[in-house]
């Protein structure tokens, strides 16, 4: 280290230890009106400039011009082999995505997303959906309102409905369907009235069928970590 650097350490340090070992005698000896004006004097000189901020800004930017492809897609690598997206726009979903953070959601209709995909068609959008869900960088899930009920659920919770309703409609089941019908009975959500008001609300296969075709109930989990192999370079 620089001695420059070196001595700046040194001086936060001596100061540290200086109030550290200060003696709060001196206050309470001191008068209220002395104690007042000093307060006063010291809020005065008691802005400190944040050297670390300072110097992180600095940091980043010499890790930029030494690794340049920070400033590319890089948190998801994958998004590179998008074709129906300028690089720019590849950039700025590499980013969104990370700035949602892992295991978080994302609505195609929030206005956030909007920032994002609002020069695209409805086709592009559609085939960069596709592509993330396929790379399993998100996951698409189903929101549901069933009267004051809200219900997510994944396309394999989804599966299970639909294989439910098939073996409940199924007539002489054998033991093994049986075993299956029931067990699904007791994994999945099957409500037969609203929780909060009584009123009659049942989850049925239509309901759950007009929910997979409405893309007004598709929302998108983050379902991979982000590239984290420039994070300590």
């Amino acid at each position: 280290m620089k001695k420059e650097l070196q001595e700046i350490i040194n001086k936060y340090k001596e100061f540290k230890e200086y109030l550290l070992g200060f003696d709060d005698a001196t206050f309470k000896n001191a008068s209220r009106e002395e104690l007042t004006e000093f307060v006063r004097e010291l809020r005065n000189h008691n802005s400190f400039r944040y050297l670390t901020s300072d110097v992180d800004k600095i940091i980043g930017e010499k890790k930029v011009k030494e690794y340049p492809e920070l400033l590319g897609v890089h948190n998801y690598p994958e998004i590179k082999e998008l074709t129906c997206i300028s690089e720019e726009d590849k950039v700025t979903l590499d980013s969104y995505l990370v700035s949602l953070g892992f295991r978080s959601y994302l609505h195609k209709y929030s206005h956030a997303w909007g920032e994002v995909s609002g020069k695209w068609s409805d086709e592009v959008e559609t085939e960069v959906f596709k592509f993330l869900v396929d790379r399993e960088i998100i996951e698409l899930l189903y929101r549901v309102e069933l009267c004051h009920m809200s219900f997510t659920i994944s396309k394999e919770q989804l599966a299970n409905y639909f294989k439910y309703f098939e073996l409940e409609e199924k007539k002489g089941k054998t033991e093994d369907e049986w075993d299956e019908y029931y067990e699904l009975q007791g994994d999945l959500e099957l409500p037969s009235c609203c929780f909060e008001c009584d009123e009659e609300a049942e989850m049925t296969k239509d309901f759950l069928v007009q929910a997979q075709n409405s893309p007004g109930c598709y929302v998108y989990k983050v379902l991979k970590e982000r590239n984290t192999a420039l994070d300590n370079v």
